[in-house]
């Protein structure tokens, strides 16, 4: 699945370069051969960039919706296999499965000092192995990275789509929100 996964990214991600580029407000959109504005501020766009872009951004919010399902998937799958790890560490440890219940036994003088020693290590090394990386979270990992990208894209689409008129609020709001911030951090003098 994951070589699946990577493989129809990989396509989306150079069908993605052929049709357009955007890069630092400058972009590119290349229809029926020809190349597209250079700086979209300054132009209009077409009728037909405009439908390639609501198609792409179609595009780009179901593809969304497949990948977040997908990491969904495997976010239970490796919860479900800490889990299990978690508790085989938990039957190997026996009475005293915390390092708290291994220091109260040792407090009362149930254990030795060195069969206190002895879970203490056997606590951590259980740690590090339910903490180990697994396949499912290296998939979680790539997965992040592909929605972060796509939800990015979403965002810069949806704007290029916006009026003069709604790209001057928004870019309003966010400025107002930036401010809103740096206030708060002078408040509590960051």
């Amino acid at each position: 699945r994951v070589t699946s996964a990577s493989m129809v990214f990989s396509t989306i991600s150079r069908n993605r370069e052929k049709s357009r580029s955007v890069q630092a407000g400058r972009c590119t959109l290349k229809m029926a051969g020809r190349e597209g504005c250079e700086n979209m501020e300054n132009k209009q766009m077409t009728a037909d960039m405009i439908k390639g872009i609501r198609m792409e951004l179609m595009a780009d919010k179901r593809l969304l919706g497949r990948l977040k399902t997908l990491r969904k998937h495997y976010q239970e799958k490796r919860d479900r296999t800490v889990e299990q790890r978690r508790e085989r560490i938990k039957q190997l440890l026996g009475d005293y499965p915390t390092e708290r219940d291994a220091q109260e036994a040792y407090g009362y003088d149930i254990i030795s000092e060195e069969e206190y020693s002895e879970i203490l290590v056997a606590i951590k090394k259980g740690q590090q192995e339910v903490d180990a990386e697994s396949e499912e979270s290296i998939i979680i990992s790539w997965l992040d990275m592909w929605i972060h990208a796509l939800d990015h894209d979403i965002h810069e689409l949806t704007y290029q789509l916006m009026t003069p008129e709604e790209k001057a609020s928004h870019d309003k709001s966010v400025q107002d929100w930036k401010d809103h911030i740096e206030e708060l951090k002078k408040k509590h003098g960051r």
